[in-house]
C-alpha cells in the first residue's frame, strides 16, 4: 500500500508541474499578444521561453532519475546545483527592461487568483 501511495504522489507531482507549466506559457502567450513588439521578436522571446523551460525540465529529470541529489552528504552540497541557476535567472529577468513590459501586459488579478484559495 505504501508503493501505491508514493506512485500516486509522484503521479500528482507531475500532473501539478505540466498544469502550472501550461498555465504560465499561456499567461505569456497572452502577454505576447498585447505588448508592442514585432511578430519576429514576440516568437523568439516564445520559443526561447519554452526551450529554456524544457531544457531545466529535462537537466533536473536526468539528475533526479540519476539520483544526483539523494547524496547528502556529499561534499560540494548538491542541492544548490538545483537553486542558483533559478536565482541567477530571476535575478536577470527583475532587471530586464523587455520582462517588464512583458509583465505589464498580465493582469495583477491572475497574480493574485494563483494565490487564492477557493470553496
Amino acid at each position: 500500500m505504501e508503493n501505491n501511495l508514493y506512485v500516486i504522489a509522484k503521479l500528482l507531482f507531475v500532473v501539478l508541474v505540466i498544469t502550472l507549466f501550461c498555465l504560465l506559457m499561456y499567461g505569456l502567450h497572452y502577454a505576447l499578444q498585447k505588448v508592442e513588439w514585432e511578430q519576429a521578436k514576440k516568437r523568439k522571446v516564445f520559443i526561447c521561453s519554452l526551450s529554456g523551460f524544457i531544457a531545466w525540465f529535462a537537466f533536473t529529470g536526468i539528475l533526479a532519475a540519476k539520483e544526483f541529489f539523494m547524496q547528502f552528504s556529499a561534499i560540494p552540497p548538491r542541492l544548490p546545483v538545483l537553486l542558483v541557476p533559478p536565482i541567477v535567472f530571476i535575478v536577470w529577468l527583475t532587471f530586464s527592461g523587455s520582462f517588464s513590459q512583458v509583465l505589464r501586459q498580465i493582469p495583477g488579478s491572475w497574480l493574485m487568483y494563483v494565490q487564492a484559495i477557493h470553496q
